[in-house]
């Protein structure tokens, strides 16, 4: 769900495109075929390139150069990786210690995310130059060209459509990428049994004290919203309820409680839906949530989220703005076990033990998946959201 661009280690002339727009590529297939006009020395993090650049090391100084020289008239084919380069683990950058080899071999390993016990040196004793990494590169990249595993999408167990000729026909009506990339996502929602909680939450003083501080906000530039009061208040409560920030081990048989606060935030855009995280909010004061949400807000209309961006989120909070409705049941987002839906808040009667008095009341409706969360969990859950909403100075003390 980004835009991301993906730089060349090498300069040169294109010389043929390899894909076209809509294209859905494999990791290992080549992009493009480029006309080298220098030799890089290094492999990007964003891509793993099919070369054979020269030795660095003095010792093979000569022989790097004669290979310098020849490679410099090869087309080279610039390969990228689906996913950015992994961080190798403690385990084994300890494991990388005990292999024979240089300094500049050791941070070209950590660069590439290479386990070096896995590279065959070529050099004296058996120690591993840094033309041996790259020959190891390109060993991995021919692999992984032919034997690519092919990405099954989620079947979404519908029969084929009929036609509907007899009916008046049909016009084809293309979806934009967003709604594609998203469809394989949103089917997951069929595998988990979810349940919609509907609350409401009593906004008013929370609202009057909002509109008395927005017009020195916009003074800042900075767009005051609910939902960043909305936030901080969750991340205040999901430090009390672990559970809904949490996820289902593969075993189903425990939970992975996660250890930080990470938001996603859905946010509607000319395309689709996208969902960027918000980091931290329980660490952080309302009014840098406010900057924040803002700033994502803006890029994702602007199409400039980067994939990190949309990435690690323990829990959602999607809002139907003041666009109307009551209520909704908005589907959690796998492989999170909760999502709390917004609707526009409206003047109620509220009995007060004497009288009817007009209340801003929020609703709040909160899916969860029933294998994780029950009823009762789910009820308390929004039943203090709306108390911390109704007086949020709680959360600032």
């Amino acid at each position: 769900k980004a835009s991301v661009e993906v730089p060349s280690p090498y300069a040169g002339k294109v010389k043929s495109v390899s894909l076209k727009v809509g294209d859905q590529i494999q990791q290992g297939a080549i992009i493009l075929t480029l006309e080298e006009k220098r030799l890089s020395d290094s492999v990007s993090n964003a891509e793993s390139v099919q070369s054979n650049t020269n030795a660095a090391d003095q010792s093979q100084q000569k022989d790097s150069l004669q290979e310098a020289s020849s490679d410099q008239q090869t087309v080279q084919s610039v390969k990228t990786e689906a996913d950015a380069v992994p961080q190798l683990t403690d385990e084994q950058i300890a494991a990388n210690k005990h292999v024979y080899a240089g300094p500049a071999v050791r941070q070209l390993a950590r660069h590439l995310g290479i386990v070096l016990s896995e590279v065959k040196g070529s050099g004296q004793h058996s120690r591993i130059l840094k033309e041996d990494v790259y020959a190891y590169v390109k060993s991995r990249l021919t692999a992984s060209s032919t034997s690519a595993p092919t990405i099954t999408p989620v079947a979404s167990g519908l029969p084929a459509l009929p036609s509907f000729d007899k009916f008046g026909g049909t016009t084809l009506h293309p979806l934009s990428r967003l709604q594609q990339v998203s469809i394989p996502q949103l089917s997951l929602n069929n595998f988990i049994p979810q349940v919609t909680q509907f609350d409401h939450a009593d906004i008013t003083d929370l609202e009057e004290w909002r509109n008395s501080l927005k017009a020195d906000y916009k003074k800042q530039n900075i767009s005051l919203t609910i939902l960043a009061f909305i936030a901080k208040a969750l991340a205040y409560l999901l430090r009390q309820e672990p559970i809904f920030n949490s996820h289902l081990a593969d075993d189903q048989k425990s939970l992975l409680l996660r250890q930080e606060i990470h938001i996603g935030i859905a946010v509607a855009t000319e395309d689709g839906l996208t969902v960027p995280v918000l980091r931290h909010p329980d660490q952080k004061t309302i009014k840098q949530i406010a900057i924040e949400l803002g700033e994502l807000s803006q890029k994702a209309r602007d199409k400039k989220l980067k994939p990190q961006d949309l990435q690690g989120a323990g829990f959602t909070i999607t809002s139907l703005g003041s666009i109307g409705g009551t209520a909704f049941t908005p589907l959690v987002n796998w492989p999170q076990v909760a999502i709390l839906g917004i609707s526009p808040a409206t003047f109620q009667p509220v009995w007060n033990g004497e009288s009817f008095t007009p209340r801003l009341m929020l609703p709040l409706s909160l899916s969860y998946d029933h294998r994780v969360v029950n009823g009762a969990d789910a009820a308390r859950f929004t039943n203090r959201l709306s108390q911390i909403l109704a007086d949020i100075r709680q959360v600032l003390l």
